[in-house]
């Protein structure tokens, strides 16, 4: 095709084309854990992933740490209130990224050395874990290691790995 044709082509494909727009879309940050305000003495975490419910991954568990570790860094912070939002306060770990690793000996190191129970066991005596809806797997961590839990009477509480033997 000559370069003359070859343009007229093009103006006339383009001519008739559908026209497509392409819209940017916002990439919205994933949900994990945030610190709520503080008030005075007073620090909030809450686990954010309501929609499946509370699933702990590892963005919740960064975020997690990342929370407590002001806790811990902070001796005026006098109460640390953990609780979930949505219908439970943690459903365990999240299935979508189990077997997900590519190093598995890596992930175990990274789990170890970003361990949320860790950094509740250093402030246990100032936390308190608010329970409701499913407390499963992971969720049972954070409640064990926190001073506190204080659960709704409709909370179910499971260690589903138990039932595996």
């Amino acid at each position: 095709m000559e370069p003359r044709a070859e343009a007229t082509w093009s103006r006339q494909r383009s001519a008739t084309a559908p026209r497509v727009r392409r819209r940017t879309r916002h990439v919205r940050r994933p949900r994990t854990a945030r610190r709520g305000r503080r008030e005075s003495a007073r620090l909030s975490v809450t686990l954010d992933r309501p929609r499946v419910r509370n699933a702990f991954d590892a963005g919740t568990r960064d975020a997690l740490c990342e929370a407590l570790h002001v806790a811990v860094a902070d001796p005026s912070i006098t109460r640390v209130d953990l609780s979930g939002n949505g219908p439970a306060f943690c459903a365990g770990g999240d299935l979508a990224e189990f077997g997900t690793s590519r190093d598995p000996a890596r992930a175990q190191l990274v789990r170890v050395r970003r361990s949320p129970a860790a950094l509740l066991q250093q402030c246990a005596d100032r936390v308190t874990a608010h329970l409701h809806g499913a407390c499963v797997g992971a969720g049972i961590e954070l409640a064990a290691f926190a001073g506190r839990a204080l659960a709704v009477p409709e909370t179910v509480i499971r260690l589903p790995e138990v039932e595996m033997g």
